[in-house]
């Protein structure tokens, strides 16, 4: 009977422990997933084009911005789906501005390498 007092609580606490270990171990996945497209997405994104908002969640992107030249946002367009680090690929606006043009591109599932 003693044993089993002291031994039980003990079990209970591991037992805690490890799914405290398990949640921080996917917390931490996901966090270098983001730096990992974060980091992949600023290493593409043209020095002509100006991000004015990015939005993100769960392994997507939402990229809002304005591009001076139009080759340019086309070329970023074109390398980000050859490249297929995203599931899909999307412009969800674009519209000539007094400034240049203003687009919004969904990025959506990067795909974790």
């Amino acid at each position: 009977m003693i044993r089993k007092n002291i031994v039980l609580p003990l079990l209970n606490e591991a037992s805690r422990i490890d799914k405290k270990t398990t949640e921080i171990e996917k917390i931490i996945e996901n966090q270098n997933s983001f730096s990992s497209m974060i980091a992949y997405l600023l290493s593409v994104f043209p020095e002509t084009v100006t991000l004015t908002n990015l939005e993100s969640n769960n392994y997507s992107l939402k990229i809002t911005g304005i591009a001076n030249n139009p080759k340019h946002l086309q070329s970023f367009y074109n390398l980000l789906k050859s490249q297929k680090k995203f599931n899909l690929v999307e412009f969800q606006t674009i519209k000539k501005l007094d400034a240049g043009y203003g687009f919004t591109i969904a990025l959506n599932k990067y795909a974790k390498n």
